[in-house]
Formats: structure tokens, C-alpha cells, sequence
């Protein structure tokens, strides 16, 4: 339950980083690195988009060995060392653990790998949030053009945690910064994450212990206690925006108390680096610009067209109003999303709803001193 849990998760956290499609039809396209030009180094399967490994790990600087069928993939650039096994829907990046849905190799669409002609591709929402830099299709469809993304130079380590206790399995991965910034904004930042891990895995065990003593209250009466699965903790991380001294991250904590079904609890982060200030939705929009009605309506467009379509159930006791004052949002490569928890509006099989809302689409409504995020002036290529 927690491995398919933390699949669906992942595989939606993955598909908001920076890749613009634009409709096509299948088939190759040419693929655009620089001044370098591949005829077929890009490839559209029922709409998904894929990006030969190879010429694009050149370009960022990384090697691949073991590309072969059914094999590990490895991607290495100097310390950074990414390990994608596809027969376990699992990535390794530097100690970080991840399972990702779709990554097993498939010749048709809907797997993280593709192969054609001998030749390895990998699905460029994936490919991209993993090397850090933007896939533009143009609007033929014709062609897609890479350009590289400055990141931050940060240092993030994961702090992971593998626990196996009687009634509860757990695992917590949170991330540790380091680099050339305010060791004290960096040490607030840290204590953040910490304590966000430390509470996870203090639920869990919560969790467990309650399960015993209703277990035990069941003995004493007299009834059958069951057979029960133990519960399940997994606290992780993910860095959605490491640009222009800004980190948005979120972190999903998953819990599984023995019921039916698990529950998932997310929260984001966006935090100025050089001061350890969380950046609140009030800061990044300028005073004055309605920016929560802009944003009001493009959630509800964005609601209505998938429920229209089918994708979607809003629960009518529980419709989308307004984001209020406090929004649960991250920042992406592109925009601003904004997420609902659980039942907030959506029935548990929705999962967790994601809102992009683009920078382009608020350029007049940020606040100049982040007119950045719309301004995009550190890509390369």
C-alpha cells in the first residue's frame, strides 16, 4: 500500500517541473541542446515526451553507463550520482531514496523509459527535474529545445532514517543544506526540516501504540484481536525550485494507522536563503493587484475543466471557494502551484490536486522584487 501510495505522489510531484508541450502528434521530433541539433533526439508517445539520454547528458555534463535493456541506469557528474532502476520504479539521487511510478521500460507510452532503435530515452518531466534544466516543445510540434537552469549552489544532503520496530516500519528522508550562505539563515532552515521528520515519525510511532492498546483491549474482552499490518511512516522531501537565492520544497508525510487506507499530509516551504525567512504568497504578489481573485478564478477554471472532463470529482459539501489568506503553495521552474489537501475538496481517490499558475500569466501582479521568477534570466542555451 505505501510503495503504490508513494508512487502515485511522486509520479505527480514529477510531472510539475519545467517541460512545455504543446499538442502533436507522436512520433520523433528534432532535439535542440545549444548549437548541437539530434533529428531524433526527442520522441512524443500519445503525448508524452521523451529525451534521448544520451545527447542531453552530454550537454549537462554527466555520463551514462549501463544503458542496456533491463539494467540500472547511471548518471554521474562529478559528485552527483543518480541511479535510476526501473525494475523497482526507483531512483537513488546522492542517498535520496524515491519511488517513482511508470519508470519500468516499456515500448509504448506511460513508462519512465523508452527504448527505439537500440536507443534510450527517458519521459522529460522526469529527465529534467532530475538534471535541472527546462524542455520547450514549439508549437508545431516539431522540435524541443533544452535550456539549462542555474541552480542555487547549494549542498543537500539526505538525512534518511530506515526503521523497523513492532508494529511500525518507517522511513524519513529530510534534506540538510549547506553552502556559501548565512550559516544562521541555513541553521533555521535545517531546524525546519528537523523537527517537521522528528513529528512525522513521532505520529507513527503514535500510531503503533494505539494500535496495541485497542489490540489489547479486543484480548481482554474477550474478542479476537485480528491479524493486523503494522503501520506505516514515510516522511520525504522535494526541492521543486532552487533558484535565485529561493528554495521551495515540499514535504509529504505519509502515514498508514492499519485502517483502510493511508493518509498523506503535505506542506510547503519557500524560504529566502541569505535570511531564513519563509516567503509568504503575501510577499511574492504585489499590494493592490487582487492577485487572490486572479488566483481564485484560474483554480476554479482549472477545477471545472477536469471535473467537466472527468478526471475529477469535487465533493459538493466541500466545493473550491478561495484560496484565502494562507494557501498551501510551492513555487516550480515555471509557476506557482497550489495544492489542496485530502478531502479538503476532493475525494480521497482524487489524491493531492496541484494548480499551476504560470509567472507569465501574473507578470504585472508580482512584486518587483521578484519580477525574477517571471524574468527567467538564468537559462542557459
Amino acid at each position: 500500500m505505501l510503495k503504490k501510495m508513494l508512487a502515485a505522489v511522486m509520479a505527480s510531484l514529477l510531472l510539475l517541473v519545467s517541460v512545455n508541450c504543446f499538442a502533436a502528434s507522436n512520433g520523433a521530433m528534432e532535439l535542440k541542446i545549444g548549437k548541437t541539433d539530434d533529428p531524433s533526439g526527442a520522441y512524443r508517445s500519445d503525448g508524452v515526451l521523451y529525451l534521448a539520454v544520451e545527447p542531453v547528458c552530454r550537454a549537462m555534463g554527466y555520463t551514462v553507463s549501463n544503458t542496456g535493456s533491463n539494467k540500472d541506469i547511471v548518471l554521474t557528474n562529478g559528485s552527483d550520482t543518480i541511479r535510476l532502476d526501473p525494475a523497482n520504479n526507483r531512483i537513488e539521487q546522492n542517498g535520496h531514496l524515491r519511488n517513482v511510478a511508470g519508470l519500468t521500460e516499456e515500448n509504448t507510452s506511460g513508462g519512465g523509459c523508452l527504448r527505439l532503435s537500440d536507443r534510450l530515452y527517458l519521459r522529460a518531466d522526469l529527465f529534467s527535474g532530475l538534471l535541472g534544466f527546462q524542455a520547450q516543445a514549439d508549437r508545431d510540434g516539431k522540435a524541443v529545445t533544452i535550456r539549462q537552469i542555474i541552480q542555487n549552489i547549494l549542498t543537500i544532503k539526505t538525512q534518511r532514517r530506515d526503521i523497523s520496530e513492532s508494529l511500525l516500519t518507517a522511513r524519513i528522508q529530510y534534506p540538510v543544506l549547506s553552502g556559501p550562505w548565512n550559516s544562521n539563515a541555513l541553521e533555521t532552515i535545517n531546524t525546519v526540516f528537523e523537527k517537521a521528520a522528528e513529528t512525522a515519525l513521532s505520529q507513527g510511532r503514535q500510531n503503533a501504540a494505539e494500535l496495541q492498546e485497542n489490540a489489547a483491549i479486543r484480548r481482554a474482552a474477550g474478542a479476537e484481536s485480528g491479524s493486523f499490518l503494522p503501520c506505516e511512516t514515510n516522511f520525504d522531501y522535494e526541492i521543486t525550485y532552487s533558484q535565485n537565492g529561493m528554495l521551495s520544497v515540499i514535504l509529504p508525510n505519509y502515514q498508514d494507522a492499519g485502517g483502510t487506507h493511508g493518509t498523506m499530509i503535505q506542506t510547503a516551504y519557500t524560504f529566502d536563503l541569505k535570511t531564513g525567512k519563509q516567503i509568504a504568497l503575501s510577499d511574492l504578489m504585489k499590494p493592490g493587484s487582487e492577485y487572490q481573485k486572479y488566483f481564485d478564478a484560474q483554480i476554479r477554471s482549472q477545477i471545472d475543466a477536469r471535473v467537466k472532463s472527468g478526471a475529477l470529482y469535487e465533493m459538493p459539501d466541500r466545493p473550491f471557494q478561495t484560496i484565502g489568506n494562507k494557501p498551501d503553495f510551492y513555487l516550480s521552474a515555471d509557476g506557482i502551484v497550489f495544492f489542496f489537501q485530502e478531502y479538503e475538496h476532493f475525494p480521497y481517490a482524487a489524491g493531492l490536486q496541484k494548480f499551476p499558475v504560470s509567472y507569465r500569466s501574473i507578470s504585472e501582479k508580482l512584486n518587483p522584487p521578484f519580477r525574477f521568477l517571471f524574468e527567467q534570466k538564468n537559462r542557459i542555451g
